[in-house]
C-alpha cells in the first residue's frame, strides 16, 4: 500500500513540474512574440485597429482603394514596405519599378512619384511611414492594374483604374507576395506572357534608360545629295538622339556605327549610308518613337488570349513573320505585306495545310484590272506566263477572245496560273481560312525583300524562306512529307496538298514597335496610318 502511495505521489509531482515548465515555455513565446513586434508594426497596428487613417483630404485617392487596404493589412498589421531602419526589400523592389516606369510603358504622373519621393526623403518617423506605406500600397495596386490591363480604356482611350477587372484576388496576390519578399515577380506575374510583350518590354527599359527621350528630331540630306553634308548632319543628330558621345562627332568611323545602330533600331537596311528612308527616320523624335512601344504595349495588355505559347506571328509594319514554340521564337522570315490602297487586314486564323506548287486562282479585282490591262498592251502574255482562262468552268483558247473589247465591266472570265516558273504564289502556300482571303505565300519576286518598305502585295503575306517553314511543320507534326523531302517534292513541279495533324493559330497584327530575334528595340514607319488616336491619348500625359 505504501509502495502504491509513493508512486502517486510522484506522479502528481512530475505533473506539478511538467506544468510549470509548459506555463514557462508559453510565457517565454509571449515574450518573444512581444520582442519581435517592432516599434514601427507596433505602431501601424495601433493605427489599423484603431482605424484611424484615411481621414486626410490629402490621401483622397486613397479613398478609391480603402476597401482594398482594409483587406490586405487585415490579418496582418505590419508594414510592407518599411522596417524600423528604413525601405524593406519589398519597399526598395517597389521604388526601382516606380522609378523606371517610363520602361514599363506606363504614364509616370499616375503614380504620385514626386510626392512619394519627397515622403521618402522626409520619413524620419513612424507617422510618416505609415502615411507612405498606404499611398505605396495603393502604388502597387495601380502598377498590377495596369501591367496587367493597361490605363487606357480600349473603347474610348481614356485613363482607367479597374483594380477589380482582374482575374485574381489581388489583396491576397500582394500578401503572398510581401510575406515572400517577391514583390517584382508578383508584378512580372500579372502582365501579358506573350513573346511579343516581354521582349518589347524588357528592351523598352534598356532603351529608356540609354537614350533621352526627348522631342528633337533631325531635318539632313540624303548621302547619295551630299555625303559630306548628310554625315556631318547625321552626326549632329545622333548626338542628340543619344546614339553618339559629342566627343565622338568627327570620328567617321564612328559615326556610321552610330548610323548604322540607329537604321537598325528604325528597321531599316545597315548600310550606314542614309538614303531617304534614314532620312525620314530622323525627322522622328525619341518621344514619338517611345509612344509606338507605348502603343504596342497598350495593345498587348489588351488581348484576350495573352497566355499563347505557339503560333505564327505576322507585324504588318515590321515586315515579319516570326514562329513561336513554347513561348521562344524559331523561325524569323521577311515579308511583303499589302500596299496602302489593298491593305492587309488584322485578323485570327487557324493554319490548316499548305499546297507545294499550288495554282493560282487570280481574284476577279485584279483579273479584271491589271491582268486586262497587260493582255491589251501584249497578246502573248497569259500564254507567256502560264495563266489559263475559264469561262463557267469550261476552259478557252485566250488567243480566240478579242481583248480589246472587254472592259472591267464587261470582264466574265476566270484566270488561273499554273503551277511553275513565275507562278504569282512561288512554290508553296499556307492557308489558314478566313474572310479576308488573305494567305502566306512564295514569291518569285525576290527583290523586295531587300527593300526597307515591304508594302507592296495585294493584301497577301509574301515569305522570303516559306520553304524552312514547311519543313519546320513537316518535323514538328510529323506530316505526311517528310521534313528532307519537301523540297524534292517541290521540284517535281506538281501540285500536291498537306494537312497539319494540327491546326496552329495565326495571328495578323498590326505593331509599331517590336524587337529582333535577339531582342533590340525596333520601331517600325505607320504605313497605314493606324492607331493615331491611340497615340495622341497616350501623348496627352508626357513622361517625366
Amino acid at each position: 500500500m505504501r509502495f502504491w502511495t509513493r508512486i502517486f505521489g510522484l506522479i502528481i509531482a512530475l505533473s506539478i513540474i511538467s506544468s510549470c515548465q509548459n506555463e514557462e515555455s508559453a510565457n517565454e513565446a509571449v515574450q518573444e512574440n512581444i520582442a519581435v513586434k517592432s516599434s514601427l508594426n507596433s505602431f501601424f497596428d495601433e493605427k489599423f485597429t484603431n482605424k484611424s487613417w484615411g481621414g486626410n483630404p490629402v490621401d483622397a485617392p486613397l479613398f478609391s482603394v480603402s476597401t482594398h487596404l482594409e483587406a490586405t493589412y487585415s490579418n496582418s498589421h505590419n508594414s510592407i514596405w518599411f522596417n524600423d531602419s528604413g525601405l524593406s526589400k519589398n519597399g526598395e523592389d517597389l521604388i526601382y519599378v516606380l522609378r523606371n516606369i517610363e520602361g514599363y510603358g506606363l504614364d509616370s504622373t499616375l503614380f504620385e512619384r514626386i510626392t512619394i519621393k519627397n515622403l521618402l526623403a522626409n520619413a524620419n518617423s513612424n507617422e510618416k511611414k505609415f502615411h507612405l506605406e498606404l499611398k505605396l500600397t495603393r502604388a502597387y495596386y495601380r502598377l498590377a492594374t495596369y501591367l496587367n490591363r493597361g490605363y487606357l480604356s480600349k473603347d474610348n482611350y481614356e485613363s482607367i483604374f479597374e483594380i477589380d477587372s482582374l482575374e485574381i484576388d489581388l489583396t491576397r496576390h500582394l500578401c503572398n507576395a510581401a510575406e515572400n519578399n517577391t514583390i517584382l515577380e508578383s508584378l512580372h506575374q500579372l502582365e501579358p506572357q506573350l513573346p511579343e510583350y516581354k521582349y518589347l518590354r524588357k528592351a523598352l527599359v534598356h532603351f529608356t534608360k540609354s537614350y533621352p527621350i526627348t522631342n528633337k528630331s533631325a531635318r539632313i540630306c540624303t548621302f547619295r545629295t551630299d555625303s559630306s553634308k548628310c554625315i556631318n548632319g547625321s552626326a549632329k543628330a545622333l548626338v542628340d538622339f543619344g546614339y553618339l558621345d559629342s566627343s565622338s562627332i568627327t570620328n567617321d568611323s564612328l559615326i556610321i556605327c552610330a548610323i548604322k545602330l540607329f537604321q537598325k533600331h528604325n528597321g531599316l537596311n545597315q548600310d550606314g549610308k542614309p538614303g531617304t528612308n534614314t532620312v525620314k527616320a530622323f525627322l522622328i523624335s525619341n518621344q514619338e518613337r517611345y509612344l509606338a512601344a507605348q502603343a504596342t504595349l497598350t495593345k498587348l495588355r489588351w488581348q484576350e488570349d495573352q497566355q499563347r505559347s505557339s503560333y505564327i506571328y505576322v507585324n504588318i509594319p515590321s515586315y515579319t513573320m516570326k514562329v513561336a514554340d513554347s513561348g521562344q521564337y524559331v523561325i524569323q522570315n521577311k515579308t511583303v505585306v499589302g500596299n496602302t490602297w489593298t491593305k492587309t487586314p488584322v485578323f485570327k486564323a487557324e493554319l490548316e495545310y499548305f499546297v507545294m506548287n499550288p495554282v493560282w486562282n487570280v481574284p476577279y479585282s485584279i483579273s479584271s484590272k491589271e491582268i486586262l490591262k497587260k493582255v491589251k498592251k501584249d497578246s502573248t502574255y497569259l500564254a507567256r506566263n502560264g495563266y489559263v482562262v475559264s469561262q463557267k468552268g469550261k476552259q478557252l483558247n485566250s488567243n480566240s477572245i478579242d481583248w480589246q473589247s472587254i472592259t472591267p465591266k464587261n470582264f466574265n472570265y476566270q484566270i488561273s496560273q499554273n503551277a511553275g516558273r513565275g507562278n504569282a504564289l512561288g512554290k508553296i502556300k499556307f492557308i489558314f481560312p478566313n474572310t479576308n482571303f488573305v494567305y502566306m505565300h512564295d514569291t518569285p519576286s525576290k527583290h523586295f525583300f531587300a527593300k526597307d518598305i515591304r508594302a507592296f502585295s495585294h493584301g497577301c503575306i509574301r515569305l522570303q524562306h516559306p520553304v524552312e517553314l514547311a519543313k519546320y511543320l513537316a518535323e514538328k507534326q510529323e506530316l505526311s512529307v517528310q521534313k528532307d523531302s519537301i523540297q524534292s517534292k517541290i521540284d517535281t513541279k506538281k501540285n500536291q496538298m498537306v494537312l497539319l495533324q494540327e491546326k496552329i493559330p495565326v495571328y495578323i497584327e498590326y505593331h509599331l514597335a517590336g524587337t529582333d530575334v535577339n531582342g533590340e528595340i525596333e520601331f517600325y514607319r505607320n504605313i497605314y496610318k493606324k492607331d493615331l488616336q491611340l497615340l495622341a491619348a497616350l501623348n496627352k500625359n508626357p513622361n517625366g
